[in-house]
């Protein structure tokens, strides 16, 4: 039994019709019918004079109605009370929360996680500041931002600071080049990393911070020829200057929707970007922190 039937059989009761019932609770008949057959058949009693024109109770059927209504009142007071609960939970949470970001990271993701945790909890002040990913490492173990959310997988770093850094991948993402739309490149699907090696290059100033060398085993040197941390500039420079720019992840991507000039093509063989959070364990607002992972993760999900 499901609290759902009951309140598919108090409905039912009240208008005398399947059809208006199924009206009144945003349902199909054929659903609301199914509900009450497969009630009925669980009870092993019939609820219900199925008539022509009309629905009535069986006198098994009241009994059963008049005992739903009270089940389904005491389950509304409970949510009333789980509701009122959440609100105050939420609404008590009340602080400065310090964010840092990896440059492009709150384009796409962020910008719809934010907001949905102001609503949430609106006596919550988010700072959110975007900053080069090694920055991001020494602010979160100083403790002078509470969590940063970074496109870089650091481990030995984190294991170096032991349990004080607490760190968790969110999400995996394919890393793309970004060419001119009327570049030979734009043809092709996919390129290899082997490929770029024989192009100028240009990069969001928070990737040419990472040792491009190191993160692909030494492949001989890129040809960087520009960095910025303003992305429509980098978009312009990849039209005006005919070169490429890598790597750039697919949350970054969402920001630069249906630009005719330029096509994104994925980097080959796996190249892939890490999206995660870390935060210091003795940072006095773990609650905070608990709270913002928790939508985090719940619209990371969703998204």
């Amino acid at each position: 039994m499901r609290i759902e039937q009951l309140y598919h059989l108090i409905e039912i009761a009240k208008t005398h019709s399947f059809t208006i019932a199924a009206q009144n609770l945003f349902i199909s008949q054929p659903t609301i019918s199914e509900s009450i057959k497969k009630l009925e058949e669980e009870l092993s009693i019939t609820l219900l004079n199925r008539q022509k024109n009309s629905v009535t109770l069986t006198d098994l059927g009241q009994e059963i109605y008049d005992i739903a209504l009270q089940i389904v009142s005491q389950f509304e007071r409970i949510q009333e009370i789980s509701h009122r609960e959440s609100f105050n939970v939420n609404n008590a949470l009340q602080g400065n929360l310090k964010i840092s970001v990896s440059t492009g990271i709150i384009h796409g993701y962020l910008e719809n996680v934010l907001p949905f945790f102001k609503n949430k909890y609106p006596n919550v002040t988010l700072s959110v500041i975007e900053h080069g990913v090694y920055e991001l490492l020494d602010l979160v173990s100083t403790q002078k931002c509470d969590i940063a959310i970074t496109i870089v997988d650091q481990n030995k770093y984190w294991q170096e600071h032991g349990a004080k850094l607490k760190y968790r991948c969110l999400a995996t993402e394919d890393f793309y080049a970004l060419v001119p739309a009327n570049s030979p490149l734009a043809n092709k699907n996919s390129i290899s990393i082997r490929e770029l090696v024989n192009y100028p290059l240009a990069a969001l100033s928070c990737n040419h911070s990472i040792n491009l060398n190191d993160m692909l085993n030494d492949l001989s040197s890129f040809q960087i020829v520009f960095a910025t941390n303003d992305f429509q500039l980098l978009q312009d420079y990849i039209v005006q200057n005919n070169v490429i720019a890598f790597p750039v992840n697919a949350s970054i991507l969402q920001s630069f929707s249906h630009n005719v000039r330029i096509k994104a093509i994925k980097v080959a063989n796996n190249f892939k970007a890490k999206i995660y959070y870390l935060y210091h364990n003795d940072n006095p607002q773990k609650d905070l922190i608990e709270a913002f992972i928790e939508v985090l993760e719940n619209e990371f999900i969703r998204q």
